[in-house]
């Protein structure tokens, strides 16, 4: 069997799987054509580099951000070692909720917080709620009975990063800040973090200390304005395996990361005329816990030439998989030491379902199964409905036990919410 993967026309390169996976796989793909499998190990392997990487240099809470996958069988694995939750809608923190998550190991951002979820977020009142704009905050100033106490954060979003202005309160703006933190104040609620998130210029080392910097002049203010010493610093999202080592303007690995994080704030707390203290880190990871966990087996269904172009249509769209993939692996048996150029297609009828635009695969035909790697992220969270039922997700534990954590979609799945 030939397993490898061809990325932009590089040479071939083995493929990282071990036979150990590939054994479960060859078992997986002779039940199913098109199955997210996704590794427990991978995943658990994943929260303890972080946790280890952190522990080196700072004190660190790891969160994990629903959105970039809510399934709630991988939720509930990452919550057993010992993540929090990040949720950004009324149904993800239902689901934490439901999960059995303590209210203080949930946080709760996001831009549109309804009055809805505004009255869930206070009854009970979890962890920390991140305030988006003043009239998010008017808003939960008028549905709060008193009764209850409310501990919030705030969402500072950094001057320079303009592409991300739509998020959160600018960093220069302190009339809107003032205007929070002293009605906070007024009524005894626990202003308890500072919150960005950058997304990913988080790997960018001159942007991530910029960040930060931004982030430290207004502790500062806060402390010399108003004695208020906050230590729970909510650095965000958006830490992505495959941009550490891109280039010399990334950080070159997490522990490069949490390093520099920590003798940033270590050196500009004493230039900003702050008193000694260690602050407590919070990261809200999605992408490096979940993507990497995940693969896509997919069939080939139809093989075109187009315009001088191999052409393979596959089971898979971009409604399951939303941007094109390129680490792809053949899994079948061939011969052949051919080499070919195909683009990939999905099954949705639309010029834009483009799957791969080009990936290096030996010949295939009808049947053939390939691999798509490192589809956790923003993959079925992200997904919908188009003419296609959505795949089942199959979970291979720690024991190569495998279960079946979704299951596929039915026809009458597509339309138990009509009435007719």
């Amino acid at each position: 069997m030939s397993l490898y993967c061809l990325k932009n026309g590089s040479k071939r390169q083995k493929t990282t799987l071990p036979q150990t996976k590939m054994k479960v796989i060859n078992k997986i793909k002779k039940k199913y054509d098109l199955a997210f499998i996704c590794f427990e190990d991978i995943l658990q392997n994943n929260i303890e580099k972080l946790k280890k990487s952190a522990t080196k240099y700072l004190q660190l809470d790891l969160f994990y951000s629903y959105k970039t996958n809510w399934l709630p069988g991988i939720c509930k694995i990452i919550h057993k070692n010992g993540v929090g939750a990040e949720v950004v809608s009324g149904f993800e923190l239902w689901l934490a909720r439901l999960l059995g998550v303590p209210n203080e190991k949930i946080i709760f951002n996001g831009p549109c917080k309804t009055t809805e979820e505004l009255k869930e977020f206070l009854n009970p009142s979890i962890g920390c709620l991140n305030i988006d704009s003043l009239s998010e905050f008017t808003r939960l100033l008028n549905i709060w009975k008193g009764n209850t106490q409310i501990t919030l954060g705030i969402r500072i979003t950094p001057e320079k990063i303009k592409d991300m202005h739509m998020f959160g309160i600018i960093s220069s703006d302190y009339n809107t800040i003032d205007k929070i933190v002293e009605t906070s104040m007024k009524n005894n609620f626990n202003l308890k973090l500072l919150h960005t998130h950058i997304a990913h210029y988080l790997n960018y080392k001159e942007i991530c200390i910029y960040g930060c910097e931004e982030l430290i002049k207004v502790l500062s203010y806060l402390y010399q304005r108003y004695n208020i010493l906050i230590k729970n610093i909510d650095l965000g999202g958006g830490l992505n395996p495959a941009l550490l080592g891109k280039d010399r303007n990334c950080f070159s690995t997490c522990e490069d990361f949490f390093a520099t994080v920590a003798k940033t704030f270590e050196k500009l707390l004493s230039k900003y005329e702050m008193p000694s203290f260690t602050p407590n880190f919070i990261l809200e990871s999605g992408r490096f816990i979940v993507n990497n966990t995940f693969m896509l087996l997919t069939t080939i269904h139809a093989l075109k030439r187009i315009d001088g172009q191999e052409v393979g249509v596959l089971d898979a769209g971009t409604n399951i998989l939303g941007t094109p993939h390129e680490d792809i692996i053949p899994i079948f048996k061939t011969s052949s030491n051919e080499i070919i150029s195909y683009r990939l297609i999905g099954p949705l009828c639309f010029p834009g379902d483009i799957v791969a635009i080009s990936v290096k695969l030996p010949p295939l035909t009808i049947g053939d199964k390939l691999l798509i790697l490192d589809c956790g992220a923003y993959s079925l969270s992200n997904s919908w409905q188009f003419i296609k039922t959505r795949p089942p997700v199959i979970l291979v534990t720690n024991n190569d036990e495998i279960k079946i954590i979704r299951k596929k979609e039915r026809y009458r799945d597509m339309i138990s919410l009509d009435r007719y």
